[in-house]
């Protein structure tokens, strides 16, 4: 470039800052106009924001019943109201139960049963005495015990107690099977139990949903193949033994390693209210 046309270049951008100078001044925004254009961008980012999944998972209300099906669960519930038997069935030749509410879930994750029910409590523990002592024991509080009282075990074989509180109740939860032959315990009838009782005395909630624990045979086949880190039970077994290795398996088994997590059913649980009418 030649030297006299950096001094035109020079003399040009003077120029421009002469004439900048020289314009009058314009007045400062109000801190009013600041504020609407504020507001008014916010309004555009909220409208243009998605809504949101509610975090607590699926709503279902029936009723006076509502809960929260954890999204990852990918399921959902059918209500209806039934006097069907329902577990632990002992039925002693009373015929159809009270009548209750019930919740049978589809799509659930694994194979068996998923279904909560909720009684009245003083209906439920009329129907016969294993049913009374449960209301009883939950009412003084024994779901907080370990183990687990007499009248809140069913069975023999349980593993993974926790009391687990729902809104406006408490109750426990265990992993059992029912032991009707020798066999082994499997993924097709091991399942979560839950037994609960609302604060006020006035409902009782029973919760079923199945389970799987990767260390399990696929059922109570004598032939099922045992998983490599597995417990074997042949017709030789000790059953007391056998069980007693697979409870402790069970217990020290992590909550999130079941199919599905223990930790999802105990948060569907924790959703559940029972108003009273």
């Amino acid at each position: 470039m030649t030297q006299t046309k950096q001094q035109f270049i020079i003399i040009l951008v003077i120029c421009l800052l002469i004439l900048t100078a020289c314009q009058p001044a314009q007045p400062p925004a109000t801190i009013a106009n600041v504020e609407t254009v504020v507001a008014q961008t916010l309004q555009a980012f909220t409208a243009a924001a998605p809504s949101p999944m509610p975090a607590s998972g699926l709503p279902v209300t029936y009723n006076n019943i509502s809960f929260n099906i954890p999204l990852e669960l990918n399921a959902s519930a059918v209500s209806s109201t039934t006097n069907e038997v329902e577990f632990p069935f002992i039925n002693p030749s009373n015929g159809p139960m009270p009548e209750h509410a019930a919740f049978q879930f589809t799509n659930y994750p694994v194979q068996g049963d998923a279904r909560i029910m909720v009684f009245k409590a003083s209906e439920y523990a009329a129907y016969g005495q294993p049913l009374q002592d449960a209301v009883t024991a939950l009412l003084d509080g024994q779901g907080t015990s370990q183990p687990l009282t007499d009248a809140l075990a069913q069975g023999d074989f349980y593993a993974q107690v926790e009391s687990v509180n729902f809104k406006n109740g408490h109750g426990v939860r265990y992993l059992m099977q029912v032991i009707m032959n020798i066999g082994p315990v499997n993924n097709k009838d091991l399942f979560y139990y839950y037994q609960g009782i609302t604060n006020d005395g006035a409902y009782f909630i029973s919760a079923l949903f199945h389970v799987n624990a990767a260390f399990l045979v696929a059922d109570g086949s004598m032939d099922a193949v045992t998983p490599v880190d597995g417990i074997p039970f042949t017709n030789e077994s000790d059953m007391s033994t056998y069980l007693g290795a697979i409870a402790q398996k069970l217990n020290d088994t992590p909550a999130e390693s079941f199919t599905p997590s223990l930790k999802l059913l105990d948060d569907l649980i924790e959703s559940i209210q029972v108003t009273t009418p």
